[in-house]
């Protein structure tokens, strides 16, 4: 008869081996020149202009680079729930979809990015900055010509801001 110690530690034994040949084949999988670790993100950006026509932009803590509010979508989330909490998060303003832009769809550091792009209005003030990722140092309005001194996190945004900026519905 064996006793409960004796039990556990042959169990221990036959985890140890488990997870031993599960690394291998996790390395294996991973690894091999045959299989490739599909990486994606997938997230809303919000393009909101207020009265004067300034455009909302936010500033990360690890760069100098400024960027339209935007964030991954969370499980569960629609690209304009997402929209919604992450301007919220990232500059305290309450907003409103007006319109889906866009979807830019681009690789960076062998990541596939598909973000959802959405001109927003905001509603009322703003209560100020709650990013639960303590990313987000500065929301500013700029003016379209301050927009093009920034430095940008991803510039080709630039064009699209002014794109939208000249929309008859801003003029």
């Amino acid at each position: 008869m064996v006793n409960l110690k004796e039990y556990l530690v042959v169990v221990n034994n036959r985890l140890i081996l488990l997870m031993g040949a599960l690394t291998e084949i996790v390395s294996t999988l991973f690894l091999s020149e045959r299989w490739v670790l599909v990486k994606e993100w997938v997230g809303s950006a919000a393009i909101c202009f207020n009265s004067e026509c300034e455009v909302l932009m936010v500033r990360n803590n690890e760069t100098d680079g400024w960027g339209v509010p935007s964030g991954g979508i969370e499980v569960g989330e629609t690209p304009e729930e997402c929209c919604i909490r992450e301007v919220k998060e990232e500059t305290g303003y309450d907003i409103k979809i007006v319109e889906k832009i866009f979807v830019k769809e681009v690789v960076i550091k062998g990541i596939n990015v598909k973000t959802h792009y959405f001109r927003v209005e905001k509603a009322g003030e703003s209560v100020g900055i709650n990013d639960p990722d303590n990313t987000i140092i500065e929301a500013s309005w700029k003016s379209i010509s301050e927009l093009k001194k920034l430095v940008h996190m991803y510039p080709e945004d630039v064009e699209i801001i002014e794109i939208v900026a000249d929309l008859p519905i801003l003029q």
